[in-house]
């Protein structure tokens, strides 16, 4: 029973510690992905915009070719 007590104690001791190396490892270096992350930003904006300048009357037309077609149901 001392030794089940124990490991427990030393699992809940290794839990804290893995916690506590987590916690000062995340405040203490800079995050890897910050570039990748302005990067996507960075291309989200550019196809909003994108998708604007299509929207717009004086825009781009869209092409019949492309246009989906949606089948209709007659009763």
């Amino acid at each position: 029973m001392a030794s089940r007590a124990r490991r427990l104690r030393r699992s809940w001791g290794f839990a804290c510690f893995a916690i506590l190396a987590y916690a000062v490892a995340e405040h203490s270096l800079a995050p890897v992905h910050a570039a990748a992350y302005r990067k996507k930003i960075s291309a989200v904006r550019m196809v909003q915009r994108s998708e604007a300048v299509i929207r717009r009357p004086s825009g781009l037309k869209e092409s019949p070719s492309t246009r989906a077609t949606i089948p209709t149901t007659r009763e």
